[in-house]
């Protein structure tokens, strides 16, 4: 039977005790996209090592195929991923490490890209090593143009001794291909980059919102920004090609920011909206934790993970649908000592619930 829990209890990062009294892993390989600190896979391999655990990398970045675009439409037709990847080189370079290393974790993050039988091998060198499967997309859900993405990652499935997920239905459908086991994944603060600033900072950005446009983000947008014209700026890729928003609002349409860059934009917000992918049916995203975590005032789409984390109206502003977004802005414009007091709050909240990426990476480690 798979094992499963759904939400990971916060421990708190201030007992040692526990790392000495729990035989946990000392040593892993970690395959991932590790171009930028604002990359998830990044954070989740810090956090590793903050919780003591010496750490070889192998960045997937560096292992890219340039294919080009008659190469990427080739690709998706024979629905093969790796293509995308110099796959050899990445996974002699996979197999080198693990051999150095004996390892006792060996973690993939979306592992898209690998045969089961080339797990099999990494299995056989290094026999007592976990292999731990992560991703927080869903290969399940309604985002269809995705799909072949997924091909081999389904048959990769049984080659795992953990997966870590964001959904429950995740769980349901990752045990009907033979998963041993697999656990839901809450993320936490990334504390080298989302903190509060330090001083007094000018609020450029009345309202922002940073994301792709995707799912129904367009139509949502217009709504906020056509119809009730509220000053809402928003950082990210695909507006121009997917939206004639750009070109009707110029002046609240900007490049996309990553990094410190990123952290800059949420500090000079009064409001920032929060919105998770539908298509994906997502009960919160890396905003949940990256907004609060900067002390700014999170205007989030109503989750039942959203209520259950903050207090509605003090420690957070949540909406249902858009006229609700709307109405939630409008009165908050006028009174933005409020607005920086729930970001304030939302922030003591995340610091009393520990809810800190290390703290979850830790809880993880003691309950393998």
């Amino acid at each position: 039977m798979i094992r499963h829990v759904q939400v990971m209890k916060t421990l708190d990062t201030n007992t040692p005790q526990d790392l000495r009294t729990h035989r946990i892993p000392k040593t892993a390989v970690f395959i991932g996209d590790l171009n930028n600190t604002t990359c998830s896979g990044a954070q989740r391999l810090w956090a590793l090592e903050q919780c003591g655990i010496a750490v070889d990398r192998i960045d997937t970045s560096h292992y890219s195929a340039n294919i080009g675009q008659y190469g990427r439409y080739w690709a998706r037709l024979t629905r093969r991923f790796h293509l995308f990847y110099d796959q050899e080189r990445l996974e002699q370079g996979i197999l080198q490490a693990c051999s150095k290393n004996c390892p006792d974790l060996i973690w993939f993050e979306w592992p898209r890209s690998f045969e089961p039988a080339f797990l099999r091998q990494v299995r056989t060198l290094c026999p007592n090593a976990r292999l731990i499967s992560f991703q927080d997309d869903n290969p399940f859900g309604t985002r269809h143009s995705d799909s072949w993405q997924w091909e081999l990652y389904m048959r990769c499935v049984p080659e795992f001794d953990l997966h870590l997920v964001k959904r429950v239905s995740d769980v349901n459908q990752l045990g009907a291909l033979g998963a041993r086991a697999c656990r839901i994944w809450l993320h936490g603060i990334y504390r080298p980059l989302f903190t509060p600033p330090v001083g007094n900072i000018e609020k450029i950005y009345p309202v922002s919102f940073v994301g792709t446009c995707f799912d129904n983000r367009a139509e949502l947008l217009e709504i906020l920004i056509g119809k009730h014209g509220l000053p809402i700026h928003v950082f990210g890729t695909h507006w121009q090609r997917r939206s004639n928003l750009p070109r009707r609002f110029p002046h609240l349409f900007h490049l996309e920011v990553t990094g410190t860059d990123y952290v800059q934009v949420i500090h000079q917000s009064m409001i920032c909206i929060g919105l998770v992918s539908s298509s994906h049916n997502d009960e919160w995203s890396l905003r949940t934790f990256e907004i609060p975590g900067c002390a700014t005032m999170f205007l989030a789409q109503r989750t039942q993970v959203h209520e259950a984390m903050f207090r509605e109206g003090t420690e957070a502003i949540f909406f249902s649908d858009m006229q609700e977004c709307a109405s939630a802005i409008r009165p908050l414009l006028s009174e933005p000592a409020l607005a920086m007091s729930i970001g304030k709050a939302g922030y003591a909240r995340c610091v009393a619930d520990n809810r800190f990426l290390e703290a979850r990476m830790r809880e993880l480690l003691l309950t393998l």
